[in-house]
């Protein structure tokens, strides 16, 4: 009896090591698998014993000086998109993942300078051999163009397109326009935060354009312009007063920072002829609302036309990325309502369409919009509270979050997958060496891909100014008279690069004091660089002087470069 329980605690000891070893990896090798088969069918002798202890004993001490990782070895050996190398133990294969994955959508979370942006370049590189379509939204950096040489290589035009070059009528339908007014308005509402009021009366003017224009019988190549909603609105009588001009104001304070040059088109570009294009929208020069307006236009659009097409559960066929847009995921509703973001996330899927995040931080995130994005990953990150929620999310236990901590570096994420292997692993991702640079020239000689895209401008709106306009001094001087200094020069540089912003802006961006930057904008609105309109921009009424750029300013920075 005494025998028996001695055999009986020592197999108990062996299956506890076996266990021990399987969830680390221990037998991951031909003599490894030799020895399992043994020792599942029972064949176990002294010898065989003795091999499985010490495989266990040595990767039990590597735990205890800390250098095993605490993830399970992925097996992830065949797919169309490598990741890089498996961090840490005694594994380094080359992780692979299957490209269709990445259509439950992707969130890659990692604080400043922890490579979100390798990341981010190295999958681009990868799915553009797959994809018929694919847009990276650049928000305040200018790194994504550099990978406009790698795609030249490969007989791929990468077209670099800025706010000021874009071909855009946000009343303008890619499908159904019934579905589309509602869907537009309800964008412009939230992200312009228009009132109740406001809205009845923008709603009515939209519906009754569309009605002038033949839209509900089938007009498709002549539609209303939101310039020309502003235009009925604001010469209608009867209306309430205070929801006319809160609309006025605001709609006015958009149209200016969205141009005539870039919203006033007859016909526009369509979104789903754009979805067939490998795009690199940079909206660093662009105001906050313009990048959510028109970001969430492209995208309503595109899902919309795809659901028309029958487009549904479909392969991915075209991918989005989001860099560093945490603004942009944090747009806030009220009552309750989700947000842009959240329901794009919540049902682009199925039309075949990717779409990739990458922020700083969890905090602001709309709740719903992490389970739409599946496959999450974890960069370096700069709080316990982001370590602690993206880790729960992603399954990770208590000591994964420990080592993630204390190990995650430039490089180095760890990936939890929609599909497939669903347990965490951590991914030593190679950096990308990408010397060219890509000039402002080579971005606007880009564009020359999409010349082949039809579009009527508007020309009635080509100078077009909001009611409030001030002129606060004569513009009719020839500018051609006034040489400007450098400090001019950067003054006038940034009311061009970002038009429709306060005045104060423009003082805080280019660091120069209140009092000189007032002198300055004084000589530029002399000189006919500038104008200045009068422009509310808070719901209390109170104006701000908003700075808008004539054709002489941009002639004259253009000139400043040469």
């Amino acid at each position: 009896m005494k025998k028996k329980k001695t055999g009986n605690k020592e197999e108990s000891g062996l299956f506890n090591d076996v266990v021990w070893g399987v969830q680390h990896d221990a037998f991951d090798d031909r003599l490894g698998h030799s020895l399992m088969r043994v020792w599942s069918v029972g064949k176990i002798n002294q010898r065989t014993a003795g091999m499985l202890r010490d495989r266990v004993r040595k990767l039990k001490a590597k735990d205890e000086f800390g250098e095993l990782t605490p993830f399970r070895k992925p097996q992830l050996g065949e797919g169309e998109i490598p990741l890089g190398r498996a961090f840490g133990g005694v594994f380094k294969a080359i992780i692979f993942i299957v490209m269709q994955w990445l259509n439950a959508g992707l969130l890659i979370l990692g604080n400043t300078g922890a490579s979100k942006t390798n990341l981010t370049k190295l999958l681009i590189l990868h799915l553009a051999n797959y994809l018929d379509g694919l847009w990276c939204s650049d928000m305040y950096k200018k790194e994504i163009r550099g990978l406009r040489p790698l795609f030249h290589r490969v007989g791929k035009d990468f077209i670099i397109a800025r706010p000021h070059q874009l071909k855009v009528n946000l009343l303008q339908a890619d499908g159904d326009p019934r579905g589309h007014l509602p869907m537009m308005l309800g964008i412009l509402q939230r992200i312009l935060d228009l009132p109740s009021r406001a809205m009845v009366i923008l709603r009515g003017v939209c519906h009754w354009l569309y009605e002038q224009f033949g839209i509900y019988r089938g007009t498709v190549d002549c539609w209303p312009t939101l310039f020309d909603a502003y235009e009925h609105i604001k010469k209608s009588e009867g209306l309430n007063a205070a929801a006319k001009e809160a609309l006025l104001d605001r709609l006015g304070s958009f149209l200016i920072s969205l141009s005539p040059k870039v919203g006033a088109y007859r016909l526009a570009w369509k979104p789903s002829d754009l979805s067939k294009r490998f795009i690199d929208f940079e909206f660093s020069t662009a105001g906050e609302a313009v990048k959510s307006v028109v970001l969430n236009y492209f995208l309503f659009s595109v899902l919309r036309s795809r659901v028309a097409s029958g487009k549904v559960n479909q392969a991915m066929s075209f991918m989005c990325f989001f860099e560093d847009c945490q603004r942009f995921f944090s747009s806030r509703t009220e009552g309750g309502e989700i947000t842009p973001a959240e329901e794009i996330a919540g049902l682009i899927r199925g039309t075949g369409t990717g779409l990739a995040f990458t922020a700083q931080t969890m905090s602001g995130l709309p709740h719903g919009l992490i389970p739409n994005l599946g496959t999450k990953v974890m960069c370096r990150l700069g709080s316990h509270a982001d370590y602690q929620s993206l880790g729960t999310d992603m399954g990770m236990n208590a000591e994964q979050i420990k080592w993630a901590k204390l190990n995650l570096r430039p490089g180095v994420s760890i990936w939890s997958l929609a599909e497939g292997w669903r347990l965490p692993f951590p991914v030593l991702t190679p950096k990308l060496n990408i010397p060219s640079v890509v000039s402002d020239a080579d971005a606007i000689a880009s564009m020359k891909a999409l010349d082949s895209l039809r579009s009527v401008p508007a020309p009635e709106f080509a100078n077009w100014q909001p009611h409030y306009v001030v002129t606060v001094s004569d513009t009719a001087s020839s500018s051609a008279n006034h040489s400007l200094s450098d400090a001019e020069l950067r003054f006038l540089d940034a009311v061009v690069s970002e038009p429709g912003k306060g005045s104060s802006f423009y003082s805080r961006k280019t660091g120069i004091s209140g009092k000189r930057a007032a002198a300055i904008r004084a000589k530029l609105v002399e000189a006919g660089y500038v104008r200045e309109h009068k422009v509310a921009t808070s719901q209390r009424g109170r104006t701000s002087i908003v700075l808008e750029p004539t054709d002489e300013a941009t002639e004259a920075i253009a000139d400043a470069v040469k």
